[in-house]
């Protein structure tokens, strides 16, 4: 099954927005946290736990 060429492009668009927004949210983390790479390492794994 070929998927529409404009379909293709409209999801990895989509997906391109996401990983923007997700890099956007572990930025704002990050700064939140004052930095650091086992701070940014805690807050990670902190998000993870909450969003499941």
């Amino acid at each position: 099954m070929r998927l529409p060429r404009v379909l293709v492009r409209l999801v990895g668009m989509i997906a391109s927005h996401c990983a923007l927004l997700l890099a956007l949210v572990v930025f704002a983390l990050a700064v939140m946290l004052g930095g650091g790479a086992v701070r940014l390492c805690g807050g990670l794994v902190m998000f993870g736990s909450l969003r499941v």
